[in-house]
This record gives structure tokens, C-alpha cells and sequence, in this order.
């Protein structure tokens, strides 16, 4: 799997500009690439073989730059509890759930204090958490999905180079 997005930060809101995906793992790849035109409110692409026409709103994020928001709020103390995200070639509205207590939290890499963030899209039975460890600037050190309250993928930090 091949996925990036590039972004800048502006008035502690990080703007997508651009998303790429490319994904052989599955049993049918699948490719994306979307552009995320600020000076005219548009992301345009294409999804598999489906195009992306959709009006660009504040709080629109890719899938990896939604993540890379839950940390920079964390680590600067904002609270915002709500984004769209481009879902293949739809907006989702995605809620953050966050549980604002610290736990210690053990993986490969060791063991830290972390507090746990959830997202989920609306409508979604699949909710994605993230345990972020602020001494290692939020990274999160493990990650996992449930859908309808059974743990279908879990992570863990293994190793983290600066």
C-alpha cells in the first residue's frame, strides 16, 4: 500500500491538498487521487474508476491527515470534535470521541502514559482508536479498529526513529 497526502497548517486547522492511494494488497487494487483546491473550493480526482467532484468545506481531510489533526489538537490542547474525511470518492462526517484520561499503556517500544482518541464516521459500526503517548510528541503507539464492538485490527509500536 502506497498512501500520502500533503498538507499545511493554517490557523491550527491542517489543510489537505492533495491525497494518493494506491493499494495491490487487496484482492482487486484500487487507486486514488484527489486534489483538495482551497482557491476554488473543489476536490476533483478519481476514486477506482468512479471521478470526485465535491464541494471543499473548512474541516475537510484526507484519511491520513484526519489523523495527523488528532494529534496536533492534542498536543496544542484544541478541542474539535467533529471533520469531514474523503471517504473513496464521498465526504463522511467523522465524530472524535476523546476519553480525556491518561492511562498506562504498554507495547514493544515500552510503556507510557497515553490517552485514547476514537473516530468514527456517521452511520459507521467500524470505530478507530488511537492511544497517543504526549512524551513521544502524541505519536500514537497503538492503534486499532472495532466494528460493532468486536476488535477486527490492532497495531502496536514496535520501533520509532527521529
Amino acid at each position: 500500500i502506497i498512501e500520502r497526502s500533503t498538507f499545511a497548517i493554517e490557523n491550527d486547522q491542517l489543510k489537505t491538498y492533495d491525497y494518493h492511494l494506491i493499494d495491490t494488497i487487496r484482492k482487486k487494487s484500487r487507486e486514488s487521487d484527489a486534489v483538495f483546491n482551497w482557491n476554488n473550493s473543489k476536490i476533483t480526482g478519481y476514486y477506482k474508476d468512479r471521478e470526485i467532484n465535491i464541494a471543499l468545506e473548512d474541516k475537510t481531510l484526507s484519511r491520513i491527515v484526519l489523523q495527523l489533526q488528532i494529534m496536533y489538537n492534542q498536543e496544542k490542547q484544541i478541542v474539535s470534535n467533529d471533520y469531514q474525511v474523503l471517504d473513496k470518492d464521498a465526504l463522511k462526517n467523522v465524530n472524535i470521541i476523546s476519553e480525556h484520561l491518561f492511562t498506562e499503556t504498554s507495547v514493544p517500544f515500552g510503556t507510557f502514559q497515553t490517552i485514547k482518541i476514537s473516530h468514527q464516521s456517521e452511520d459507521s459500526e467500524r470505530l478507530n482508536s488511537l492511544w497517543l503517548a504526549p512524551e513521544l510528541n502524541f505519536i500514537p503507539i497503538k492503534i486499532s479498529q472495532t466494528i460493532n464492538g468486536k476488535k477486527s485490527f490492532e497495531a502496536n509500536l514496535t520501533q520509532l526513529s527521529f
